[in-house]
């Protein structure tokens, strides 16, 4: 059986993640499963939908879904893909498959290679825009311009290519560490992933159909979500309410009264100059958690950046821990939070060929040591943490089953 994974957030799952599952199956691939983001996600903030209904609107298409390590799940692109592409080799994944602008794998393979080897002009080109206040992403794309040209620039341009091109970079990595990590697939993206408008008979943006939904209107949002799908969000919404940042606030007011600036600087992506900006808004107003990232924002600190630092200090992930995951591996645990029942003989085989343990329930993590049970009991906190702000009945996570459909 020839198995490709998906890294995802499915933030909610859509018509264009339908398509690139549909595209990925005609090129002969006979299961596909996802290594998905859990209640919090990569842009910094709550997912719009609990882990357990989003794999469920993805198993209608797919085979099994896993969780991908909140601690990896709410990092930059770079962690978060290495700990995708990681999971996916521990699972003997044949393939990765994403979308992407350009719809080619080698020139995003290329990209990735000299951005991993970071020969001595392109240090030096880079290091000139950076001393110049460039945040890091402009300065990478200057660097690239004065090296290597504007074609190659144009692919950082695009969201989806940047990601695809972290995705190369692990894989790359992984390949350097003596793994066999999963040959890279990407299908062309048809629709732009900063779209916010919903235009009848395209395929949609997250983005875009976050807006609608995350007040709860099903109805502006129901034609993008495949038909399968849609039920599953309908049922959550009769007992939960969309994540929004600003529920967010009164924890990280909270947060802030009893950290310090010292204390501050143990979490991911912090530093000194950061930790004294947010320590002095907090005593100067009540900014909410939604407001803060544009009161941090800077020309060298991007406003998704801002929304990760503000959730590392809430979910309490440490940055010690995940240059420890990293440095491991990253691949630890597979946890499975749903799977289509006819999909039992892929799990088989996958469990069958694993270099990491496939729990299929929270107690089994219990198991765990070290790293991975450090990095476990962050994942079951912050389900815990969503259950009790977005949901009627505030779960404990261990007694939620895994989703069959």
């Amino acid at each position: 059986m020839i198995k490709a994974g998906i890294i995802s957030e499915y933030n909610p799952f859509h018509n264009g993640h339908e398509y690139l599952i549909k595209k990925v199956m005609e090129t002969g691939i006979d299961s596909i499963f996802s290594v998905m983001s859990g209640d919090f996600v990569q842009r910094g903030g709550p997912a719009l939908f609990d882990k357990y209904t989003r794999a469920a609107a993805a198993l209608e298409y797919s085979d099994i879904c896993f969780e991908l390590p909140a601690y990896f799940a709410t990092s930059s692109a770079e962690y978060f893909a290495f700990g995708g592409v990681a999971m996916l080799t521990a699972l003997h994944a044949d393939y990765i498959a994403f979308g992407s602008e350009c719809g080619e794998i080698n020139p995003l393979m290329e990209l990735a290679e000299y951005l991993r080897e970071e020969p001595s002009n392109f240090r030096d080109a880079l290091g000139e825009s950076l001393r110049a206040g460039n945040p890091f992403p402009v300065a990478r794309r200057d660097a690239v311009v004065k090296c290597l040209g504007i074609k190659y620039a144009t692919y950082l341009n695009e969201p989806n290519n940047l990601l695809g091109i972290e995705y190369c970079k692990s894989i790359l990595k992984l390949r350097q560490l003596g793994k066999n990590p999963p040959k890279p697939i990407t299908i062309k993206r048809e629709s732009s992933y900063n779209d916010i408008e919903l235009d009848p008979g395209t395929l949609p943006s997250a983005m875009a159909l976050r807006i609608p939904l995350v007040e709860g209107d099903m109805r502006s949002a129901r034609s993008f979500i495949p038909e399968r799908s849609v039920k599953h969000y309908e049922e959550a919404l009769e007992s939960s309410v969309p994540g929004k940042f600003e529920k967010l606030s009164e924890l990280l007011a909270y947060c802030l009264l009893t950290e310090t600036e010292d204390s501050i600087l143990q979490y991911a992506d912090w530093n000194r100059d950061l930790a004294r900006r947010v320590l002095n808004l907090a005593r100067e107003t009540h900014v909410s958690f939604a407001e803060m990232p544009f009161k941090l924002k800077s020309k060298n600190i991007t406003y998704s950046r801002a929304s990760r630092m503000l959730l590392s200090l809430v979910l309490k992930k440490k940055e010690a821990l995940l240059k420890q995951a990293v440095s491991e591996g990253g691949a630890f645990y597979a946890r499975i939070l749903g799977i289509n029942s006819a999909s039992t003989q892929a799990l088989k085989e996958i469990e069958e060929v694993s270099e990491i343990p496939v729990i299929n329930k929270a107690a089994s993590g219990n198991q765990l040591t070290g790293t991975a049970k450090a990095l476990f009991d962050a994942d079951i906190t912050a389900a815990n943490l969503y259950n009790l702000l977005f949901c009627d009945e505030a779960l404990d996570d261990y007694r939620h089953g895994i989703k069959i459909i």
